[in-house]
């Protein structure tokens, strides 16, 4: 029974799934079964992806991740769907004047109802200690981070450098994700915890931090940039993304090893 797929490991105590709990495990292998050797569905069934930002990247990320099977989201933006939204975002005019991660809930549990979504419209800054973090997202954190990825999606330098801090604190795989002005180029920083080259982003881009601290603000936003270039930036996201969900996880699933390659 310890090899039960309805069974899950916590610091070594075997707890059973109840048979609500089964039925749904049952059903996401239907919804899932064509992506079932890329995306195990009980694997990602488990896994957690916090969303930092949730406009043109953040959006189109969380819309992804759930469609490979990610079923617990965590929401964190403080803005509202507003009009010029609607050319640069995945967004839709019936969502306008709505809170973003309201409107990002509501997307995700159209594509699956049984998705676990918790939405904070407030912005990510020092006054959101790392209690309120923890107890967010429950005990997975703890217990295993590597179930919890944590994206930075957002323009906000603070909210990045502190979505940050809490991946190196925790010790949970890491993405950051910009757009450039204008939509021409973007970059996307990942990492994972004692594997990649540097698991602190603070050390990689501490040219940035230093600007930052020295007083540079950036002026760059999604303002007259296509929406294509946001989905061509999210889509990479993505792939990366479940490269770092999956690492290990499935040996016979090629993004299992990919972050090796």
């Amino acid at each position: 029974m310890v090899n039960s797929p309805y069974a899950v490991s916590k610091n070594g105590n075997i707890k059973y799934l109840d048979a609500v709990k089964v039925k749904s495990v049952i059903e996401l292998n239907e919804n899932f079964s064509r992506i079932s050797p890329l995306f195990n569905p009980e694997i990602m069934a488990r896994k957690t992806a916090v969303i930092i930002g949730t406009g043109a990247g953040g959006r189109l990320l969380a819309e992804y991740l759930v469609r490979c099977g990610v079923t617990n989201f965590f929401l964190v933006d403080p803005d509202i769907v507003s009009k010029t939204n609607i050319a640069t975002q995945a967004v839709y005019t019936k969502e306008i004047g709505k809170k973003k991660v309201k409107a990002l809930k509501k997307a995700i549990k159209r594509i699956n109802p049984k998705a676990n979504v918790k939405a904070l419209s407030k912005p990510l800054d020092n006054n959101f200690t790392d209690e309120e973090f923890e107890a967010l997202i429950d005990l997975d954190l703890l217990e295993r981070p590597t179930d919890v990825l944590i994206c930075a999606c957002t323009d906000s330098f603070p909210a990045q450098a502190r979505a940050a801090a809490l991946a190196m604190k925790y010790g949970t795989p890491f993405l950051a994700s910009q757009e450039y002005a204008g939509g021409e180029g973007g970059e996307i920083y990942f990492s994972y915890p004692g594997v990649t080259n540097s698991s602190c982003p603070r050390c990689a881009l501490s040219s940035r931090y230093e600007a930052y601290k020295a007083g540079y603000r950036n002026e760059v936003t999604s303002d007259g940039a296509p929406f294509f270039a946001a989905a061509r930036i999210a889509s990479t996201a993505a792939q990366i993304a479940t490269m770092l969900l999956m690492y290990h996880e499935d040996s016979d699933c090629r993004y299992g090893t990919m972050l090796d390659k």
